[in-house]
């Protein structure tokens, strides 16, 4: 009985002792495979294999949210986080005399690459307080950016039940139209995510300090736009039902439902229209160097589809063929979903007339027609951020201030 435990003892310890060489020997040539390619361990300069986004949390719900607690620099900007994941105070018993506004949104609402003072929670609070003076004003900040509007949709059927809020602000659609990586938004796809998300904390110290794993994740190369191109995340009859769906549950809560639409940098439709006009002309080789060439990266699989799509009309197959199979983007970046449609969601449907009379669409074109209020394709200046809180004050005010407040 005793031989027969020190063999199996002996057999452990040299399993162990031939497990442990053979990850040595994959990590050693890993390593040498590496330093041929000219590659850092840990270093995903053309690609990506895990994300390193520390203020995320895992949710099966929601597929992610704000990490509860969380600072540090995101966008180059230092973030601070509640005990909720959101960039906004605690949550405390609401006063008789308070107004409450609670804003729902992705990255434009949080604030990309703005600090707390320039995003439009801030702005907002700041502009209430100078219109309603005597008022006690709270402005909740329940931004997550990357999230679309099924991730709104279920991240209001919570807050507006603990938040409590006079008014909710429902502002996405950006990300709905980003590149669905596996399938669109759905519950097993959030549940998917989850997963996924709860793995890339695991693996993200291994990958970052293994050669191993980092040859085994890393992704080189470009791709171009009909391997770019893919079913949006949200679409644009999905996009409407989620804001059918936050209207009844911002009415039902007693909040004023206010949907806000911010679009695209006008900057978009300025690049295309150069170009389509160069084409009109005939001057088709100067064209397809106006498509081929665009000034925002997320923008380019745009420009680019548009343009092939263009110049195929006009008898150019050559250039459009061209433009279609030149390399677009990294392959990493599909992780993180291109745009795949250029028109925003509530630019093509409208919402029923009993839908819409129980809130408020604000439609911000006028407000937002300077490219100089746009940092890229999507997210805005701290102006741009000022010009759409002044907006959503002053249709706050109209309904919760005294008659004459505005005049």
């Amino acid at each position: 009985m005793r031989k027969s435990l020190q063999r199996r003892l002996r057999y452990c310890f040299y399993s162990l002792i031939l497990c442990v060489l053979f990850f040595g020997l994959l990590e050693i040539g890993a390593r040498l495979l590496l330093q041929q390619r000219g590659i850092e361990v840990g270093t995903y300069r053309y690609g990506v294999a895990v994300a390193d986004v520390l203020w995320a949390h895992p949710s099966w719900r929601l597929g992610w949210t704000g990490k509860p607690h969380w600072h540090g620099e995101i966008y180059d900007t230092h973030v601070t986080l509640n005990s909720r994941g959101h960039r906004a105070g605690e949550i405390v018993p609401r006063s008789d005399r308070e107004l409450r506004i609670l804003l729902l949104g992705d990255s434009r609402i949080f604030g990309y690459a703005l600090e707390a003072n320039e995003t439009i929670s801030a702005s907002t609070q700041a502009t209430l307080a100078q219109l309603l003076p005597g008022q006690t004003v709270e402005v909740y900040n329940a931004g997550i950016p990357g999230h679309s509007s099924y991730q709104g949709r279920c991240v209001a059927s919570s807050l507006l039940n603990d938040y409590r809020p006079d008014v909710a602000v429902f502002l996405y659609g950006f990300n709905d139209l980003r590149r669905a990586n596996l399938a669109p938004d759905s519950p097993a796809m959030m549940a998917v995510t989850g997963v996924m998300g709860w793995i890339n904390e695991f693996l993200r110290p291994m990958v970052r300090h293994s050669g191993f794993f980092t040859w085994a994740f890393y992704r080189e190369g470009h791709v171009d736009v009909t391997q770019a191109w893919g079913k949006p995340r949200v679409a644009a009859d999905a996009y409407w039902q989620n804001v059918a769906s936050f209207i009844r549950a911002a009415a039902d809560a007693n909040a004023l439902p206010v949907v806000l639409s911010v679009p695209f940098n006008p900057r978009l439709r300025r690049e295309m229209n150069a170009a389509d006009s160069l084409l009109d002309r005939g001057e088709a080789q100067t064209a397809f160097a106006g498509y081929l060439k665009a000034s925002d990266a997320i923008a380019a699989l745009l420009i680019r589809r548009h343009g092939a799509r263009r110049l195929a009309e006009t008898k150019h197959p050559d250039f459009s063929r061209q433009l279609l199979t030149a390399p677009v983007v990294p392959l990493a970046a599909l992780h993180g979903g291109l745009l795949v449609s250029g028109e925003e969601p509530y630019r093509e449907l409208e919402l029923p007339v009993d839908i819409m009379t129980k809130g408020v669409l604000l439609l911000l074109e006028n407000e937002l027609a300077d490219e100089r209020y746009y940092l890229d394709l999507g997210h805005l200046t701290a102006e741009g951020c000022r010009r759409v809180a002044d907006s959503l004050a002053h249709t706050i005010a109209q309904r919760f201030g005294p008659p004459d407040h505005g005049e």
